[in-house]
């Protein structure tokens, strides 16, 4: 459900500003919250933006499939959404190949748009929880550059060992996620050379450097995976995230 003038104030955007590729208004949630776009570390695990870093309009490294808007010339020329995904960071792939063909992503904070597709996946469930595992390396693999790949899936790993395995195995004792969560990463890792193709088709697109994708970037995302809340507070590591 969109605000009556989201979309003139959306389309408006596009009109004076040649340089963006992908812009969402703020998702409204169910229960009231607000989020700006989503944030990606080094890992591509993703965290929504709370709150608004500039305005009118806030840069996100992402925008939320749930309410995007994209020129017709740019979906097309960057290869519109990959089907193959089936299910979850579509949205992140899609964004991800906009800044590498040398666009911007924003959220207009003027805008706004109610979501309620946060109630499929409130409880993490185990097709939302194998779905993202395996689209994660995937989207990794298709749109990093290969300096970088290397070290990126190293990451996630470690963030995959601290945030999930560590969670479902001693948090929350929860095997049937644990098991969802590992087929997906299995799954993700059978299907990379199914995607060499696509992956030499992004290569072409690339006007970005990877130095401007890494600035991108919030490292901020990997610090809070690899140091849970509890560990950052007796080391008194402090997030602005």
């Amino acid at each position: 459900v969109l605000e009556r003038d989201c979309v003139s104030k959306l389309v408006k955007v596009f009109e004076e500003k040649s340089d963006i590729g992908a812009l969402q208004p703020v998702i409204v949630n169910p229960d009231g919250s607000l989020f700006y776009g989503f944030d990606v570390g080094l890992g591509n695990y993703a965290k929504p933006i709370r709150r608004p870093r500039s305005y009118p309009l806030s840069e996100t490294f992402f925008a939320s499939g749930a309410a995007l808007m994209t020129p017709s010339r740019i979906f097309f020329k960057v290869g519109m959404f990959d089907e193959a995904l089936f299910l979850y960071h579509d949205d992140l792939d899609y964004s991800w190949r906009v800044r590498l063909a040398g666009y911007k992503v924003y959220t207009l904070v003027t805008a706004y748009a109610y979501h309620l597709g946060n109630i499929a996946h409130k409880h993490k469930s185990l097709t939302y929880l194998y779905y993202t595992q395996r689209n994660n390396i995937v989207t990794l693999f298709k749109n990093s550059k290969s300096t970088w790949l290397i070290s990126r899936l190293f990451l996630m790993f470690l963030e995959f060992l601290t945030a999930f395995l560590l969670h479902y195995t001693v948090v929350e004792r929860s095997p049937e996620k644990l098991k969802a969560i590992i087929k997906g990463l299995f799954a993700g890792l059978l299907l990379v050379s199914k995607w060499k193709d696509k992956r030499a088709e992004i290569s072409g697109l690339r006007k970005t450097n990877e130095a401007e994708i890494i600035g991108a970037l919030n490292k901020l995302v990997d610090i809070s995976i690899l140091f849970p809340k509890t560990l950052r507070r007796f080391l008194s590591i402090e997030l602005d995230i």
